[in-house]
């Protein structure tokens, strides 16, 4: 929500993000020491409460909440080898650990934007390896510091890339000897595989006879070796094994794969497909075919180290499955015993030393079994990791905030979902609503819109529109939607006339946005055109005249975007492209001068004083999330850069855009998806990107 009146859809600005990027992006100088160490420079309890007093009115030493949900994360779990309780869990940049079984987490510094791997040493629990976009990191001290080994990325295009879309995906120690590390590296054109053979110091690319898209890497000790992902044209070998700790490879299985080695027998190896099952005994030689639960999309398998005829089946569409005999049969597992709390999507790990212990993540965050999955509980206090897109504050109940995050998948494996919460206490605890996965509610909460005059009343997009009038305990599908079935991407109530709603939506076979209005609050729509252009990547409506509407486009043939007003609701245009200007992907109106409007593009701040009759770039920054204007202020500008920014956080203007700082003190660095003002206007409220929502009072 981005401004009064605005509804700005990060699934817009994702497709644009990788032309924002720049190849000096993420440097994790301010995440080390000079002699390498991580430093923790966020504080973890000191921070005020969100929605609190305590923040000090002098902007000077302003200072953002310590953050707090919505739920609704990925986590991987990994099991101390030796002591008893002692689990480590990473999630959002972060690796917490626990002493308790996951009773209580306590997070460690910020180590990386984007960390995709953790790997214990098996003989030495407190010395860990974590897969990065800037590399290998080591922690010696099970979590606490980390330092940089001797593997980074490239620089360059490939580097820019590792900051997008992460580097190191999968790490393996030999568990007869940790000297020996393996680490799978995925750039830009290439994937390869390292070798370590002094505990991370330094590293050797290993010949490049595995396959190009592989995946994943699992050490079975004594040099032994294996390699799993997808077969490619030029070797279709989708599993290899090596028994010279990297030498050389041989194929053993062709196709695609995901696999599990048996620590304790030799030779066995579990691989998984996208629609069977196989296992070998004799270390890829022969492999027989396994039963296959009725479900598509495999993706990952899990053994029980105590029970070798107990297996766990993870899907791309977050089901998970069990088998008691060995693969020959399976059945759906974990949703009997979560009645009206969602299913399990992924089985994370098994303590090998307590029978019937398992973790599981359930689209909320991490849960965990101690009876064989009978019952489950929360095993997941102090984690907070949600990526928030999207903050709807309900102007008639200024307590009431409703929230959108997506939930990506930790091991590219399983498919992103996303999850709606409320909180009625200003973000201090939140409710999870029906989300897609359990009720097919939506394909995209965060594009929401709250009835300005009723909290309860929230509108959703996604694939069609659907309505809640309590509070999102209940959702039905509008009926008499035009275009039902096109992908809503921007949503918003008139603030002035919240009986008038506005929608854009995207019909993907014509690659052209329509417009379309209800005049009764979202009861019945009717189409009133699409602004003329073929992709509206902005929308924002005037908050006191419901009828004026503003849609950013995308330059077409003429190669220039702009920002297209309406002041009859949709009926008819004027159109002002911006010189330079490819694509506008955020608009922000200012509620003090509502002919104030700032609009950020792909070469910076854009900003008009009439209207939106006449525009001119005010600043370059070209990679702003979100854009917000102070309630009182129309010169006082916030915006949110995306992680991959080297200023990732919250910048402030005071002079209309044209020079920027950043903003309050004790702000995570991660990206941040999207800003928005409590009705009081007293409250800024920031949702990150896998840190969940903070706060600062700016007023």
């Amino acid at each position: 929500m981005e401004g009064s009146g605005a509804s700005v859809s990060l699934w817009d600005k994702r497709k644009f993000g990788l032309a924002f990027m720049t190849a000096s992006a993420l440097g994790l100088a301010v995440l080390f020491t000079g002699n390498g160490a991580a430093s923790a420079t966020e504080s973890e309890t000191t921070a005020p409460a969100i929605g609190t007093a305590t923040v000090a009115y002098s902007l000077a030493d302003a200072t953002w909440s310590t953050p707090t949900g919505p739920p609704g994360f990925n986590a991987d779990v990994v099991v101390h080898p030796s002591r008893p309780g002692f689990l480590y869990l990473y999630a959002g940049g972060r690796v917490y650990r626990s002493t308790d079984g996951g009773g209580s987490w306590k997070s460690g510094p910020p180590i990386a934007p984007k960390l995709d791997a953790l790997t214990v040493d098996p003989r030495h629990g407190s010395i860990l390896y974590a897969g990065t976009n800037d590399g290998v990191l080591k922690s010696t001290d099970a979590g606490r510091t980390w330092r940089r080994s001797g593997l980074r990325p490239p620089r360059g295009r490939s580097r820019a890339y590792a900051d997008f879309e992460g580097w190191v995906y999968s790490i393996a120690v030999d568990p007869a000897d940790s000297r020996n590390v393996y680490a799978i590296t995925r750039g830009l054109e290439k994937t390869v595989a390292f070798r370590s053979r002094d505990a991370g110091a330094t590293w050797q690319a290993m010949r490049p006879s595995t396959p190009r898209d592989m995946r994943e890497i699992h050490a079975a000790g004594s040099g032994i070796l294996y390699t799993a992902g997808r077969f490619n044209e030029e070797n279709r070998a989708g599993v290899l094994r090596s028994t010279d700790r990297g030498t050389t490879w041989r194929g053993v299985l062709d196709g695609s794969w995901s696999i599990a080695v048996d620590p304790d027998r030799a030779g066995t190896v579990w691989a998984v497909g996208e629609v069977e099952v196989r296992v070998t005994r004799d270390g890829g030689t022969s492999w027989r075919s396994a039963g296959t639960p009725r479900a598509r999309d495999l993706s990952t398998i899990v053994l029980d180290p105590r029970r070798p005829r107990t297996l766990y089946l993870s899907t791309r569409q977050n089901d998970v499955f069990r088998s008691v005999d060995g693969g020959r049969t399976w059945r759906a597992f974990g949703a009997k015993a979560r009645p009206g709390r969602g299913r399990l999507t992924e089985l994370l790990a098994i303590d090998p030393r307590k029978p019937g212990t398992l973790y599981a993540g359930d689209g909320s965050g991490v849960v965990k079994t101690v009876d064989s999955g009978a019952t489950w509980r929360r095993a997941d206090a102090g984690v907070v990791a949600s990526h928030v897109q999207s903050i709807a504050p309900a102007a008639s109940k200024p307590a009431t905030i409703y929230a959108a995050a997506s939930v990506f998948p930790s091991d590219q494996q399983h498919d992103l979902y996303q999850t709606l919460s409320r909180s009625d206490d200003r973000g201090r605890t939140w409710v999870r609503l029906r989300t897609d996965y359990a009720s097919r509610l939506t394909g995209l909460p965060s594009v929401l819109a709250v009835d300005p005059r009723d909290h309860r009343h929230v509108l959703v997009g996604g694939q069609r529109i659907r309505a809640s009038h309590d509070g999102g305990a209940t959702w039905r599908s509008l009926p008499r939607v035009p275009h039902a079935d096109d992908f809503v991407a921007h949503m918003a109530f008139a603030a002035s006339d919240p009986k008038q709603v506005y929608a854009v939506l995207y019909d993907g076979a014509a690659d052209r946005s329509r417009l379309i209005r209800s005049g009764d609050g979202g009861t019945t729509w009717k189409i009133d055109g699409g602004a003329g252009v073929r992709r509206i990547d902005a929308f924002a409506v005037d908050p006191t005249r419901g009828e004026t509407v503003y849609a950013g486009y995308e330059g077409e043939t003429s190669g220039r975007g702009g920002v297209a007003t309406s002041s009859d609701g949709g009926r008819s245009w004027r159109y002002r492209s911006i010189p330079d200007v490819l694509n506008v992907s955020a608009l922000a109106i200012a509620p003090s001068d509502p002919d104030t409007i700032y609009a950020a593009t792909d070469v910076g701040l854009a900003r008009s004083v009439d209207g939106g009759d006449r525009w001119r770039l005010v600043s370059n920054p070209d990679s702003l999330w979100t854009v917000v204007v102070d309630p009182e202020r129309s010169e006082t500008v916030y915006a949110g850069t995306p992680s991959w920014d080297p200023r990732r956080g919250v910048l402030r203007s005071t002079n209309g855009g044209r020079t920027w700082q950043s903003f309050g003190a004790r702000l995570p660095r991660r990206g941040v998806d999207d800003l928005t003002f409590d009705p009081s206007g007293s409250w800024l409220y920031a949702g990150l990107s896998d840190g969940g929502l903070t706060s600062i009072r700016v007023r």
